[in-house]
């Protein structure tokens, strides 16, 4: 998971559309990762987390909802 997350960060060092959808789309897959190496608690507090950072980029906030990675 940590390495999804990490390609997720780096994605969204690039501003636009196709980086936050490869963003989410990453972040899709940690989240599944997260459930299926039992550690799904941890998903939540990151995306928040990256939700926060990011709060001024309404084209990733909307995509993010889009994906429902809330």
């Amino acid at each position: 998971m940590a390495t999804y997350l990490r390609l997720a960060d780096v994605d969204l060092e690039t501003t636009g559309r196709a980086a936050y959808t490869r963003a989410a789309s990453i972040l899709n897959s940690a989240g599944r990762a997260a459930q299926a190496a039992d550690c799904f608690p941890v998903f939540p507090a990151h995306l928040a987390a990256l939700r926060d950072r990011n709060r001024r980029r309404p084209t990733l906030i909307a995509i993010l909802d889009k994906a429902k990675l809330h």
